[in-house]
């Protein structure tokens, strides 16, 4: 089903409309963002994660730190224009960072579609 959304992400007429499409999906579905979730975000708010998760920190009214499933971590790097290597990814702790920001990860701040175990493995 998710290949069948991301197809129809990429098959739309601009390229914003592509990135933006799959941007929600991944943010959707691989990380159980909602849609005022994604509305403030910035790539700022995105991070992959030395150790291997992708992250995104979600502020507004229930501020959290949740993981990105796996398997959307190859288009959410292509809406990012950033090469899927995590050895060369690094997250800041600062707001200002172009490289993303990381709050401490714990099982009270994950969004609950995901068990802790995701990060620890």
């Amino acid at each position: 089903e998710m290949a069948g959304f991301l197809a129809l992400a990429a098959a739309q007429p601009t390229l914003l409309r592509r990135m933006r499409l799959t941007a929600v999906i991944c943010l959707g579905a691989g990380a159980g963002l909602t849609a005022p979730d994604m509305l403030p975000l910035r790539g700022v708010d995105l991070c992959l994660l030395d150790s291997g998760p992708m992250i995104v920190t979600v502020g507004g009214r229930n501020p959290r730190t949740v993981p990105i499933s796996p398997a959307f971590h190859g288009p959410m790097m292509e809406v990012l224009g950033v090469p899927p290597t995590p050895a060369s990814s690094s997250c800041s702790t600062s707001k200002g960072s172009s490289t993303g920001m990381a709050g401490s990860l714990t099982s009270s701040r994950q969004s609950q579609t995901w068990p802790s175990g995701i990060t620890h493995g």
